[in-house]
C-alpha cells in the first residue's frame, strides 16, 4: 500500500478512538448495570407472582358454573317483552280511567251549557215580550201625540 493511504487510514482511526474515547465516560458500567437490575425480581420469582396471581381467577368450569343460572337473550327478550306488554296494560287501563273522568267532566259541561242556554232563552223570550210591550205603549203614545196636535 502506498504511504500515503497508510496514513489516511491510521488518522481515520485515530478520529474514530477520538470519538469513542468521548462516549465511554457516559455509558453505564457493569457496577451500573448490575446496582440497576438488583431490584428487579428474577425469572423464578415473576414466576411465582404470575401463578399466585392466576390461582386467585376463576377456571372455566367455575365461570360456567356461575353463568348457568342466568338467563340466555332470548329468555331476557322473552321476560322484557312480557314487562313492556304489562306496562301497556297498565297504561291503557290508567288512559281509559283518565279519559272516563274527562268525559264525565264534558257531560257535566255540556249539562251546564244547556241550561245555560235554556235560562239564556227564557230570559230573551221575557225580554222581547217586555220590548215588544213597550213597543206597543210607544206607538199608541205617539199615536196620541199625533191627534193632539
Amino acid at each position: 500500500m502506498a504511504q500515503e493511504t497508510m496514513e489516511r487510514r491510521v488518522q481515520n482511526i485515530e478520529h474514530r478512538l477520538t470519538t469513542v474515547e468521548q462516549i465511554l465516560p457516559t455509558l453505564a458500567t457493569k457496577a451500573d448495570l448490575s446496582a440497576a437490575v438488583a431490584p428487579l425480581p428474577t425469572r423464578q420469582e415473576m414466576r411465582a407472582e404470575i401463578q399466585a396471581a392466576v390461582a386467585r381467577l376463576a377456571t372455566k368450569a367455575e365461570l360456567q358454573a356461575a353463568i348457568a343460572p342466568l338467563p340466555t337473550r332470548t329468555e331476557m327478550r322473552a321476560e322484557i317483552q312480557v314487562a313492556v306488554q304489562a306496562e301497556g296494560v297498565e297504561t291503557r287501563r290508567h288512559f281509559d280511567v283518565v279519559a272516563e273522568g274527562m268525559h264525565a267532566d264534558i257531560r257535566m259541561l255540556a249539562e251546564g251549557i244547556v241550561s245555560t242556554q235554556a235560562r239564556c232563552d227564557t230570559r230573551h223570550h221575557d225580554v222581547a215580550g217586555t220590548l215588544t210591550q213597550h213597543d206597543r205603549r210607544l206607538t199608541r203614545m205617539e199615536a196620541v201625540s199625533s191627534k193632539r196636535r
